[in-house]
């Protein structure tokens, strides 16, 4: 019994630092190469060039119009950030992509520094810019809404 164990112990030790046969397959990589002013807990790419970045609203760095940006649009190739002026609490929402390429967001939270975003519609449009030069989000909270609060 204990040529057995030794036999297959002999057998995985030798083959445990064999090499793997075969190409390995590709890898892929985070490299930090800017600052995007905002945590970036939904990140949604809405072109080869583009993503948009959600985080819950708070006092990020990033600043439009006299106030903390929760949303941003991240360059891909220059590492550059535009701010977006959401104008309820993106944390905790969900969203999707259209057939046409355009991204919508839906719900939110209700506390925060910005406005309840329970019922939050945001929608984000193809944007024809690769450097998202006038691409904007649109959010009109008072005419714009799910029909009902989200559950919270």
């Amino acid at each position: 019994m204990l040529q057995v164990i030794g036999s297959l112990l002999s057998i995985l030790a030798a083959t445990s630092f064999a090499n793997p046969v075969g190409p390995r397959a590709p890898g892929w990589s985070f490299n930090l190469k800017g600052d995007s002013g905002l945590v970036a807990l939904e990140s949604i790419i809405v072109s080869p060039t583009l993503a948009v970045f959600f985080n819950k609203a708070l006092d990020d760095p990033l600043q439009i119009n006299n106030h903390s940006a929760w949303g941003a649009l991240w360059n891909l190739e220059t590492n550059e950030v535009t701010p977006l002026d959401l104008q309820t609490n993106s944390f905790c929402a969900s969203g999707a992509l259209l057939s046409n390429g355009t991204m919508v967001s839906v719900g939110g939270d209700q506390h925060g520094i910005a406005g309840d975003g329970t019922m939050g519609l945001r929608i984000f449009e193809p944007c024809d810019d690769p450097a998202g030069v006038g691409c904007t989000i649109f959010e009109d909270p008072e005419n714009l809404h799910l029909a009902e609060k989200r559950p919270v």
